[in-house]
């Protein structure tokens, strides 16, 4: 791919509680990783990827249409992976919680998605 590489995705949020603060800052770590420049549009209005705060302002709830949108070298893979993450009916299942920030019983361990590893929810 060239550096002026643009791809767009158009896909629906899937997650049960929408995109709040643990799946936004999960987008911004996914979407870190790339050198394009990365957005989301949803709702008429457009806003960086690599900021949770941006994320949260679309206020992006299960069945919100959601386009991203990446320019640079690596473009389609960004739109690929983030594109699978909102597609994830349990996302927030999937955010780590830090051992000493967890209710008593809750048990999370790491597992890849998508090529990154992230924690995971054990059980209900």
């Amino acid at each position: 791919m060239s550096d002026s590489e643009k791809c767009e995705v158009v896909t629906t949020v899937e997650n049960e509680n929408g995109i709040h603060l643990e799946p936004a800052t999960l987008l911004v770590r996914v979407g870190n990783k790339y050198k394009s420049k990365i957005q989301m549009e949803a709702k008429g209005k457009v806003v960086d990827i690599k900021s949770a705060l941006m994320i949260i302002s679309l206020g992006l709830v299960k069945g919100t249409e959601v386009k991203i949108i990446a320019e640079g070298p690596d473009a389609e893979e960004a739109v690929n992976k983030l594109k699978s993450l909102l597609e994830m009916p349990d996302l927030t299942k999937r955010i780590y919680v830090p051992e000493n920030h967890r209710a008593p019983g809750d048990k999370r361990y790491s597992e890849f998605i998508e090529g990154y590893s992230i924690n995971v929810f054990e059980g209900e």
